[in-house]
C-alpha cells in the first residue's frame, strides 16, 4: 500500500484508491456526524491531503461516469442519496471506531451477550462469539 503521508501517486490500483478514500473518511470522523461524509467534503479533503483531484483518479481507473458509480461498484461503501444528484453522503461499510470509544479504551472491554430463546440461535453464532472472547450474561429466572 502507498505511504499515506506522501501525495498519492497517479498509478494506484482500484483497491489502493478505495483504501485512501476510506482513510480520508476516517480522518474526518466526528461524534456529531458519525462516519458519514458529504461527497464535496471528501473531494476537498482528498485534494488537501494528497494534492490530487479524486475525480481525476477515478476517471483514470476507467470510471468516467462518476465517483458515485466507482464507490457503489466497489461494494465497500454505503451511499445516502439526497434530492440533488450531485450531493450524496458516503460511509465505509467497515466500522469506524468513534474517537470517544477509542479514548475510553472500549477495545479492551469484552463483548457481552445474552440469549433469550436459545432454540432460535444458530450454534455457530455462539461458537463464533466465544472464540472472539465474548462473555455470556447468565440470566436468572425469577
Amino acid at each position: 500500500m502507498c505511504d499515506l503521508s506522501s501525495p498519492a501517486p497517479f498509478n494506484l490500483s482500484s483497491q489502493q484508491l478505495l483504501n485512501h478514500i476510506e482513510q480520508v473518511i476516517t480522518w474526518n470522523f466526528s461524534e456529531e456526524h458519525g462516519p458519514w461524509i458529504v461527497v464535496q467534503l471528501l473531494i476537498h479533503e482528498f485534494q488537501h491531503h494528497y494534492g490530487v483531484n479524486l475525480e481525476t483518479l477515478v476517471q483514470q481507473q476507467g470510471y468516467s461516469d462518476s465517483l458515485r458509480n466507482f464507490l457503489v461498484r466497489s461494494g465497500q461503501f454505503s451511499i445516502y442519496s439526497t434530492a440533488t444528484p450531485e450531493t450524496f453522503y458516503i460511509k465505509p461499510l467497515r466500522t469506524i471506531p468513534s474517537p470517544k470509544s477509542v479514548a475510553l479504551g472500549a477495545k479492551n472491554q469484552p463483548v457481552c451477550y445474552s440469549i433469550k430463546r436459545s432454540w432460535k440461535v444458530d450454534g455457530r453464532l455462539i461458537k463464533m462469539l466465544r472464540e472472539e472472547g465474548a462473555v455470556e450474561i447468565k440470566r436468572t429466572l425469577t
